[in-house]
């Protein structure tokens, strides 16, 4: 049983020149609305596998910070981490999700 790929573009069409505005504009309306329905069908292909902890550089691309500006808010006490030992000098800082969305709501997220 074959399985589609859920990467792929969805099947559009190329209009036809001679159609009007109107013809044109629900001609465009349905192609985005198929490509919605692709882009949704991802999302929840991406979001049921997310990680439930995140790294610090993680957490910094995903809210268009410096590391140390994320390091800065663990220790300021505004961003909550836990410290993980045996994973080198100091051990390693992961912020749980929840922690992020928290963080992002109070709007200090930039790219999301």
């Amino acid at each position: 049983m074959s399985r589609s790929s859920p990467f792929r573009s969805p099947a559009t069409t190329a209009a036809p020149s001679n159609l009007t505005i109107e013809q044109l504009f629900a001609h465009f309306q349905t192609n985005m609305t198929k490509l919605a329905t692709r882009l949704d069908e991802i999302h929840e292909l991406v979001t049921g596998h997310s990680k439930e902890h995140l790294t610090v550089a993680e957490v910094a691309e995903m809210t268009g910070r410096s590391a140390y500006t994320v390091r800065r808010w663990i220790s300021d006490g505004r961003l909550k981490a836990s410290r993980i030992v045996d994973t080198g000098e100091r051990g390693r800082l992961l912020i749980h999700r929840e922690e992020l969305h928290r963080l992002i709501g109070a709007g200090r997220g930039a790219n999301l």
